[in-house]
């Protein structure tokens, strides 16, 4: 469903999207946090059971919108880095990639 939702918005909406907020829409369970492989698209919820930690969400009112934004440009930034560095995506580069970049 949640690839389904990112199809519409790329090619219905025009709005070159990532999949997190349609992932935690339709994988979100009450009182757990998600954990996103946004790669695989394997979710993992994760329980927020620890009464020390406080999780606070707030609305900043800032005002954006996908279309138009740099979101596109930031992702194909991205993917040319790592055609640079030889990887298939950034999240695959080492710490000693960079050392030697």
């Amino acid at each position: 469903r949640a690839v389904m939702g990112q199809k519409c918005e790329h090619e219905f909406a025009g709005v070159p999207c990532g999949i997190m907020d349609q992932l935690i829409s339709s994988c979100g369970q009450a009182d757990h946090a998600l954990l996103i492989d946004c790669r695989s698209n394997d979710t993992d919820p994760v329980a927020l059971s620890d009464p020390s930690v406080c999780v606070l969400v707030t609305n900043s009112n800032v005002k954006h919108k996908l279309s138009g934004s740099e979101y596109p440009e930031r992702r194909s930034q991205c993917h040319n880095a790592a055609k640079i560095l030889g990887v298939p995506a950034l999240r695959d580069v080492t710490p000693e990639m960079l050392d030697g970049a």
